[in-house]
């Protein structure tokens, strides 16, 4: 989240869509930024992708994609 620009949580909307509750994670994804849909189409994954912690595991989590 801190690594957001736009101060998402991908922890909290990843887990929700792992429920299978879309709407739920959608609006997680809108509540801190309307213009989700756009920021998830352009926005470089250097941000997120780059402070995902699973990445000292093996490889990070591809959260633009999940998004």
């Amino acid at each position: 989240m801190q690594a957001c620009p736009a101060h998402c949580s991908p922890c909290d909307f990843i887990a929700e869509a792992l429920k299978n509750n879309f709407k739920k994670a959608a609006e997680l994804i809108v509540h801190n930024n309307p213009q989700a849909e756009c920021c998830g189409l352009i926005c470089p994954d250097k941000f997120c992708m780059k402070a995902c912690l699973r990445a000292k595991l093996d490889y990070a989590i591809k959260i633009p994609q999940i998004q």
